[in-house]
């Protein structure tokens, strides 16, 4: 069996509720006690380096082990489906009695990002939390490095690699005059 790779650490749920882009304004006009925002939707998905990179080095046909803490509760049921479509959930380490780590991202149009973060589950993964077994098996960063470049010498300019679901819905919309696809609005 050959060399993998280790992607271990910090992973979270990424919770990003979807602002409409009507006019310009300032987070103080938006964010302000007692009022009402109506949201068009929410964005949620994997964050935290564990995820995002090695969720992409999965996609890109490196062999992976993703390894992290989530609680027992139900952001982590969510972590661990999102991970289980790519078969990359093996490593997780579900802890009972600890919360699943995760970010409401709130992404204003215009304005810059705010984080509201709890670590959860992250702040008592540690070293040892990782199997001496798949130390052994794992790749050099020498290695890794090479084999990273080697895959992006296979991708074509423009060439899209994946697609979130949310990404594919807006692109079809483009081609329906903007409209959800729901004839009754």
């Amino acid at each position: 069996m050959g060399k993998k790779v280790i992607a271990a650490g910090h992973i979270c749920l990424d919770i990003t509720p979807v602002f409409s882009k009507a006019g310009k304004k300032t987070m103080s006009s938006i964010l302000q006690p007692g009022k009402l925002i109506q949201m068009k939707g929410v964005d949620v998905h994997t964050g935290g380096s564990v995820a995002n990179t090695g969720l992409a080095m999965k996609i890109l046909g490196a062999d992976v082990t993703l390894m992290g803490k989530i609680g027992k509760d139900a952001f982590g049921d969510m972590i661990h489906n999102i991970l289980k479509e790519y078969k990359a959930e093996k490593g997780m380490l579900v802890m009972e009695g600890e919360s699943t780590s995760y970010s409401v991202i709130l992404a204003v149009p215009g304005i810059d990002r705010i984080f509201l973060h709890n670590p959860g589950a992250n702040d008592t993964f540690q070293a040892d939390d990782v199997p001496q077994k798949e130390l052994e098996n794992a790749e050099t960063p020498e290695n890794i490095e090479a084999q990273a470049r080697q895959q992006l010498r296979l991708i074509k300019p423009g060439e899209i690699l994946y697609m979130f679901p949310s990404e594919i819905t807006d692109r079809d919309d483009s081609s329906t005059g903007g409209q959800k696809g729901d004839s009754s609005q």
